[in-house]
């Protein structure tokens, strides 16, 4: 998945640290439910596809929002989180209780 995602973030920010962070310490049904929730499925594409993902910051939004995800798209945003940790605890909610594909 690293391979296949752009990340838009600012230079300066630690969120794309903190993203493959928490994306690397997540149990596998926790990644598949990741990838339902970005992309609208379960599994990666063969690795001739192109990007899969891109991952946008939201700084208007912070540490009380969840990560908005456009399926259609296979985009992200992420709020501009304080910490690995709330990123981690939002990202883990919004993976397993927002299942509405856009």
């Amino acid at each position: 998945l690293k391979g296949m995602t752009a990340m838009n973030l600012p230079a300066s920010s630690p969120l794309a640290d903190w993203f493959w962070s928490v994306l690397f310490s997540f149990t596998n049904e926790d990644r598949a439910a990741f990838l339902a929730f970005a992309c609208g499925r379960s599994r990666l594409p063969s690795r001739g596809s192109a990007t899969v993902l891109t991952v946008n910051t939201d700084s208007t939004r912070g540490d009380v929002h969840c990560p908005t995800s456009h399926t259609c798209m296979l985009t992200i945003e992420l709020p501009a989180y304080s910490s690995e940790e709330v990123m981690r605890e939002r990202l883990i909610y919004a993976i397993h209780n927002c299942r509405e594909i856009d």
